[in-house]
Formats: C-alpha cells, structure tokens, sequence
C-alpha cells in the first residue's frame, strides 16, 4: 500500500489517482444523520400501527382475517425497518439479507391487498378463472424469487475481493471505513426478478381497473365505485414502490464499488421506509393509522371486552355441559326402557 509522507488517510490508487479518504469521512458522517432521521421515523411508524392496532382492534375477531394477516406484516416490515436504519447499517451482508426479507414481506403485503379486491363478492365475479391462477403463481413466484435471492447474496464467496490502495483486501476496510465490491451478476439477477415480481402484482392491480368500465354493478353501484378508487390509489403507490425498488438496485450496482458501505446502504434504509409508508397509505384508513390518537374506536370494538370475552366462554362451558347432560338422560332412559 503506497502513501505520502504524511502516511494519514491518503493513498495512491490502482490507476495513478491520487485519493484522499478524508472525502470518505463526511459521506460516512451524512450517511449516519440519514440513518438517524430514517431511524426516528421508523420508531414512530411502528409506535403508531401498535398503538392503531391496540385502540381499533386490528387482530380483533370482528376483523376478516386476511386484513388481520396484512396488518401484521405491516408491523413486521415496520419492525425490520427499524433493524435496518440502526445497528446492522455498517453491514454489508446483515444489511442485504435484512432488506432483501424485508421485501419479501412487503411482496407479500401487496400480493393481500390485490387479493382482497379478487376476492370481494362486488368484484370477484368479473374476473375469469385464468386470473385467479395468476394470483396463485405470483405467490408461488414471490416466494421462490425471495428465498433464492436471499440464498444468493448470504455467502460470501460469490464477492470478489475489494481492492484498496493497490491490495486486494477480504473485507474491505481501510482506516476504519468498509469498501465492497459486491457480485455484480447477483445484483443484476437481483434487479430482473425484482421487474418481474413487480410486474406481475402491477398486472394484479390494473387488471380489475381495465374491467371497470364495462362491469358496473346495478345493484350497488356506489360502494362498486368506492372499492375501485381505493384500488387505483394501490395501483398507484405500487407503482412507486416499483420506482423506488428499481432505483435503489441501482443505485447500490453503481456506487457499490466506489463509495463506502454505509453510504450506499443509505438506499436500501430510504428504499425501505417509502415502500412502508406507501403500504400505510393503500389503507382508507392511513390518517388513523399514521396518527392513532385521531377517531373513535368502532362501538363493537369498544365493547369488545375482556369480561364479554369470559361471559362469552362461560357460556360456551355452559351450553357445552348441558349438551352433554341431556346426552346422558336420553341415554339412561333408553337403558330404564330395555330393563323395565
């Protein structure tokens, strides 16, 4: 590793270059207050859809249980954007397997959400037989895509090794600070399924929206109207969440080699925290959900008790003890009937 006299945070590159690390310091110290800010908004969030789903009863029974199922994995992606503003940011492989799960949940969330207007009795019978197929392979697709992603970014024999001053390095750091050169076939493979799992729950969420106007429901055609304005805002945000998605890999393919971890793993906390608020906001329900204190409780979650709840198994008890005692007379008195 050649230097300057000064031997400080100065080298002289593979091409000649003169470089000064120095440079490198201020980028690591405006990646931290990104984390920070991201990281404090990430607290909140979660902070938030606890408290949200506490005070309306998100994992009540009066809940159908695909929304129950969706809202948890909001709480969980919310949950990992927490772990991945804070500790493991330095972390390149921590860092890509946290985003990458983070993803697979967030998949998930959209794939319930579109799934949701599949299955409405006001809608479901517009869709052919062939779309619901579609829908099943796209779960199929997000979980094989996902898994095999995260198998492919975990070991670290697929990484070349970083070279820094002139040597090649096995982790990549220098004077404190971790460099990378990540397996670009990965992230390139990475980026096609990301377009393709996209594509697909885009095609999900449009398709409905093509059939709007030819199947209008005479019967109820108001709340028909609102089911579909609440799936063009889900079109929508999913379509961010596709621009943010396909910006961060490629942001990450570009800067990976040439800008410190932490700098570039600023995208996947960025990337991250807009596809968790884009999910809040397919919800008609998102001012509530992003300020819980606002709104009352509906009147049978308030009156959803813990003593209606033992009442309510008291006298399941109860009806059960009866069933059983009646079952007992009849029998003794077929037996009285056949001896006497």
């Amino acid at each position: 590793m050649e230097k300057n006299d000064s031997e400080d945070q100065r080298c002289w590159d593979q091409d000649g270059n003169f470089t000064d690390f120095r440079d490198h310091k201020v980028e690591q110290l405006v990646s931290g207050n990104i984390a920070g800010v991201s990281l404090t908004i990430a607290i909140y969030l979660f902070c938030a859809l606890s408290v949200y789903s506490f005070r309306f009863g998100e994992f009540s029974p009066f809940k159908p249980k695909l929304r129950r199922v969706s809202f948890a994995l909001l709480l969980l992606v919310s949950f990992l954007d927490i772990i991945l503003c804070s500790f493991i940011l330095p972390r390149r492989l921590a860092s890509n397997v946290i985003f990458i799960t983070t993803f697979y949940f967030i998949y998930l969330f959209l794939w319930l959400r579109q799934n949701k207007f599949y299955q409405d009795p006001i809608l479901s019978d517009n869709f052919p037989k062939w779309s619901r197929k579609l829908n099943k392979f796209t779960l199929a697709a997000i979980i094989f895509v996902v898994t095999a992603s995260n198998i492919t970014v975990a070991p670290h024999f697929f990484d070349p090794k970083v070279i820094i001053c002139g040597i090649k390095k096995q982790n990549g750091f220098y004077d404190g600070i971790c460099f990378q050169d990540d397996d670009e076939w990965s992230l390139w493979l990475g980026l096609v399924s990301m377009v393709f799992i996209q594509s697909l729950l885009l095609f999900l969420f449009l398709y409905p929206l093509k059939l709007h106007p030819k199947h209008i429901s005479a019967t109820n055609p108001l709340q028909q109207e609102g089911m579909y304005r609440l799936l063009r805002r889900c079109t929508i945000l999913a379509t961010c969440c596709t621009v943010t998605d396909l910006s961060c890999i490629l942001f990450y393919i570009f800067f990976q080699d040439t800008k410190p971890i932490i700098f570039v793993n600023n995208g996947y906390v960025i990337d991250a925290l807009a596809n968790l608020t884009c999910c809040i906001f397919c919800h008609s329900t998102w001012k509530r959900m992003i300020f819980p204190w606002m709104g009352n409780p509906d009147a049978e979650i308030r009156n959803y008790t813990t003593s209606k709840l033992r009442r309510a198994s008291q006298a399941e008890f109860f009806q059960h003890v009866r069933r059983h005692s009646e079952a007992l007379f009849n029998i003794s008195g077929i037996v009285l009937n056949v001896y006497f």
